[in-house]
């Protein structure tokens, strides 16, 4: 009974392997950055101003195996500056939609959202051993005038058919002789087997050069222990503050990682499978009760000395 009860299981487990799904969406809605203007004024309650525009780069990405073992490789990669300026916008994040269609109605698909103030990407697998995945990057550089701070936060949510447990992480990387004098990045990620890391990186940078040009000389920016500033919970409410602690504006900027992914699963083939169920059934058969309850014959005395009498499964 026990040898059949494992027999179904691992059945179970290769068709369950075989078929699972996976749809994933990552959603980031962000808070209205107001202390920033976007066309060089200077109304009231603000700090300072974008001075570059939106850049954001990245691809969708699905690969689809046939029961030929043949491939199809669909991509779409797009970046800002080959775009018109109307998808480039004057607010973060800017005005963008596009993805990569199913070739097939089990074939995986992936899609990636830009607007004004939200970022969302989906990824779908019908089938394991395909995968999808979207990638975005978007950064943009702004000034700060003196002793005053700005803060970019929002809310991330993911909605997925598998199981996903995203941590916080926090870190800074100071580099006073570089073109980026401090760095502090936040992330809300996922990192489990189902691709490379749902979820979202955010990023502050004080920078030791004006970013329009890149022969400026360095301004000589010293990092210090309190630029920057966060906070995260467990439900996605994300937020990133960078601050000029000096007398002279400041140059800075934020950037955005979006990830979501369902990256491949290897299975063993089907043949593979009927081979492994064919050989424990056997077992099975072999080593079954006797009739009329006829306990099984000792095979200890036929085992090599030093082995064990007991079966294992690796």
């Amino acid at each position: 009974m026990k040898t059949r009860t494992l027999l179904i299981a691992l059945a179970a487990v290769g068709l369950a392997g075989m078929a699972r799904a996976a749809d994933i969406a990552v959603d980031f809605r962000l808070d209205p950055i107001t202390g920033l203007s976007t066309d060089g004024s200077s109304p009231p309650g603000t700090v300072g101003q974008w001075i570059t525009p939106n850049t954001f780069s990245g691809s969708t990405t699905a690969i689809h195996y046939w029961a030929d073992q043949s491939t199809s490789y669909r991509e779409n990669s797009f970046d800002s500056g080959h775009l018109a300026g109307s998808a480039v916008g004057t607010q973060p994040f800017g005005n963008y939609s596009r993805g990569v269609d199913a070739v097939a109605p089990d074939a995986p698909s992936a899609h990636v959202t830009v607007e004004p103030g939200h970022l969302r990407s989906e990824v779908s697998r019908p089938k394991n051993g395909d995968s999808a995945d979207v990638h975005l990057d978007w950064q943009r550089a702004f000034t700060l005038a003196p002793n005053s701070s700005v803060t970019l936060s929002g809310l991330l949510t993911l909605d997925s058919t598998v199981p996903l447990s995203p941590t916080a992480s926090y870190g800074t990387t100071p580099n006073p002789r570089d073109t980026i004098a401090n760095s502090a990045t936040l992330s809300f990620r996922d990192n489990a087997s189902w691709g490379w890391g749902n979820g979202i990186t955010i990023i502050a940078n004080i920078l030791n050069q004006d970013p329009r040009d890149f022969h400026a000389p360095f301004l000589g920016i010293a990092p210090g222990p309190d630029d920057f500033a966060y906070s995260a919970d467990p439900q996605g409410h994300l937020s990133l503050t960078v601050f000029n602690r000096s007398n002279q504006s400041m140059f800075g900027s934020f950037e955005i990682l979006f990830l979501s992914s369902v990256d491949q699963m290897p299975i063993p083939e089907p043949s593979t499978w009927l081979a492994m169920l064919v050989g424990l059934a056997v077992l099975a058969w072999r080593y079954r009760p006797a009739a009329g309850g006829r306990p099984v014959p000792d095979l200890s005395s036929a085992l090599p000395r030093g082995s064990s009498d007991s079966l294992s499964w690796r």
